[in-house]
């Protein structure tokens, strides 16, 4: 495909994923339920070092992080270091699972076809261990790049010309992170048709793999445009997170929540508008191959 077509390939799949989300709001509900989870455990971890709840969590919260996270102001950095690995938890559980049932929601608008949302949740589960599978082998990607990128800081870039004019101008982790972002984006570019392709083409962990890599081939510049993107406007979240002692001191305690809910709600739009384009290119690029065949 030539360069000057790219944009308006872009163009095309952003007006069809806006199109089958305006006709088909179904579609946002497989986000709308993962928000939803996240929300409630957020609240849940809020809520534990207070009554009732302190009484039966207030003792492992004392033995592990001390009397202090079991109050006023402690408390928001508690439920800012415990909600980060339950997000993880949910995501490798619930997330690949959910998208599945978007993707195949997608499907069906995308061929005018009745969306029914019983049917994509009976065809995510009969493919939950590939979906789950998936979003591990994603997540484990992220976090070599993410320990990568601090070995080789730690063992070869800190005394650097480079690295120490960051380390004075105290923007070294603000500048490690949008790095890492930038990876993690990648990452989840080489992996963008692997559910579509589980889903819509009932492809097995492997295949449904090298079937991402394939489309990859000829669409990775507009795939990697089409997460990136929506992504981005997640990045001014993450550095907040990753400022929030800091943050905390400047403003309020119960910034903390406004933060971490505020990314809640960004990343479920982030993951619907993400899930939508990237399955519509797919679905472009397999109506393409099968007009290809003589």
């Amino acid at each position: 495909m030539e360069k000057d077509q790219k944009p308006n390939l872009i163009g095309s799949v952003w007006k069809m994923s806006a199109e089958n989300l305006k006709r088909e709001p179904l579609i946002f509900l497989p986000f709308l339920i993962s928000g939803s989870v996240k929300l409630l455990f957020l609240l849940f971890i809020f809520l534990a070092p207070m009554d009732p709840f302190s009484i039966f969590l207030g003792p492992p919260i004392r033995r592990l992080w001390g009397e202090r996270f079991l109050h006023y102001p402690f408390n928001f950095l508690l439920t800012h270091q415990l909600f980060h690995p339950t997000q993880i938890i949910i995501y490798i559980i619930l997330d690949g699972f959910l998208t599945g049932i978007a993707v195949w929601l997608i499907f069906q608008a995308f061929g005018n076809k009745k969306v029914i949302f019983k049917d994509g949740l009976k065809k995510a589960f009969s493919k939950y261990l590939t979906l789950t599978a998936i979003v591990l082998i994603i997540f484990f990607i992220s976090e070599l790049i993410f320990r990568g990128e601090r070995y080789a800081l730690a063992k070869f870039l800190l005394k650097t010309k480079i690295v120490q004019p960051l380390i004075k101008q105290g923007i070294l982790d603000e500048v490690m992170l949008i790095i890492n972002f930038l990876f993690v984006i990648l990452a989840e570019t080489l992996l963008a048709f692997a559910i579509p392709a589980a889903i819509i083409e009932n492809k097995r962990l492997f295949r449904a793999i090298r079937r991402s890599f394939s489309i990859l081939k000829t669409l990775f510049f507009q795939t990697f445009v089409l997460v990136l993107v929506p992504t981005i406007l997640y990045l001014p979240v993450s550095l907040l997170k990753n400022n929030l002692p800091q943050l905390m001191e400047k403003t309020f305690p119960e910034i903390t929540l406004v933060v971490l809910i505020s990314g809640i709600l960004i990343a479920m739009c982030i993951d619907c508008l993400v899930t939508s384009s990237v399955t519509v290119l797919f679905l472009v690029k397999k109506g393409i191959e099968r007009e290809s065949i003589p």
